[in-house]
């Protein structure tokens, strides 16, 4: 079975590390590395239990403070492992997610990307069923890989690893550079992963700075020749989701006027009771 590396970038994150590399060590998978990247931590709680882990043997790298993509790669370069899987500082594995993914990729040489379903946790909770994988999905975004996925470290340097610019969806560009490498991606049936959802996280900021457009512009024009060869597949899935969204829209209209009208019916009954009392 290939040798496995759980990379975990942590900032100022000592809150939820400590679950994060317990769900690490609880793997049954028998050749593993865990790297933890601190990312220019400056909490006293956090960079305490950094350095009892250390202590504990396990390795701790000093980043710059960078972000999660400069992290991961540091800790990619240095990773012993065949195979790769991130996990975020405030996140959980299941203890059979490095043995299942790494036997699935032992046995697939085509497949590079291993991922799952997702249990949600924290501030919203809720079990995710991704689709089957195709690259026009991927293109539309319909399939949310998570970060904590597997793929292989060739892979991870034919591509250049994780690109440093974006200010988030780095997981997502990555993808598509595997996936403009040729690589195949296998959905586990599973849920072996479990996020945390909270406020204030990086992705959250994201979206709540404007940034999301720009990143996904950027990620467009710098893979444009596969989204130029999956273009009119692409464009027609996106008039199915848009006539979908439509559908939606139009039905949500439509309950909002009942309301409204029966709302209407209503007052008028009202008006002429009091009318009539008069």
């Amino acid at each position: 079975m290939g040798s496995v590396t759980i990379v975990i970038p942590c900032r100022n994150d000592g809150k939820f590390l400590q679950g994060a590399v317990d769900s690490a060590l609880a793997q049954t998978h028998g050749d593993l590395e865990i790297i933890i990247v601190d990312d220019g931590s400056d909490d006293v709680a956090t960079l305490r239990l950094l350095g009892a882990l250390q202590e504990q043997g396990l390795t701790v790298l000093r980043g710059e403070g960078r972000g999660p993509a400069a992290a991961r790669n540091m800790a990619i370069a240095m990773a012993r492992g065949d195979y790769v899987l991130p996990l975020d500082a405030d996140d959980w594995l299941a203890p059979e997610y490095a043995e299942k993914a790494s036997k699935i990729l032992d046995a697939n040489p085509m497949v590079g990307v291993c991922y799952c379903d997702v249990q949600n946790f924290g501030l919203k909770r809720g079990k995710l069923q991704f689709a089957p994988y195709s690259q026009e999905r991927l293109l539309l975004g319909e399939v949310l890989i998570t970060v904590s996925s597997m793929f292989r470290k060739v892979d991870w340097v034919a591509v250049g690893g994780f690109d440093e610019v974006l200010p988030g969806l780095e997981d997502y560009d990555f993808w598509i550079s595997l996936a403009e490498r040729g690589v195949d991606f296998f959905k586990i049936g599973e849920t072996l992963f479990f996020c945390r959802v909270r406020g204030g996280s990086r992705t959250a900021r994201m979206f709540m700075e404007g940034k999301e457009r720009d990143s996904l512009l950027y990620i467009f024009k710098k893979h444009r020749k596969i989204y130029e060869q999956y273009g009119e597949a692409v464009f027609l899935r996106y008039l199915d989701l848009n006539a979908e969204r439509h559908q939606r829209e139009c039905l949500f209209l439509w309950r909002f006027l009942s309301i409204m009208l029966n709302v209407e019916r209503r007052a008028r009954f009202l008006i002429k009771r009091l009318l009539k009392r008069c």
